[in-house]
């Protein structure tokens, strides 16, 4: 990678950088978000029933336990 001054085109600095240490550092990240993509919680309804409601965010854990009321609850 090279920094140039753009007013002058002059180069600034050259930074080397080998595709090895690109290469671990996005598995890394990758890595990480796999692990983090996916969570639950635990719900305890009005009716007395408990359960696990699980998403990739936090509005879909929301969304599933709210829809999960319905099943858990019916009388």
């Amino acid at each position: 990678m090279t920094f140039v001054s753009a007013s002058t085109g002059e180069v600034l600095k050259s930074v080397v950088t080998t595709p090895k240490n690109i290469e671990t550092k996005n598995a890394e990240k990758q890595e990480t978000k796999a692990l983090a993509s996916w969570d639950c919680v635990r719900v305890s309804y009005d009716c007395g029933t408990t359960g696990w409601a699980c998403g990739a965010s936090t509005f879909e854990i929301i969304m599933n336990a709210w829809n999960a009321y319905d099943i858990a609850c019916a009388d």
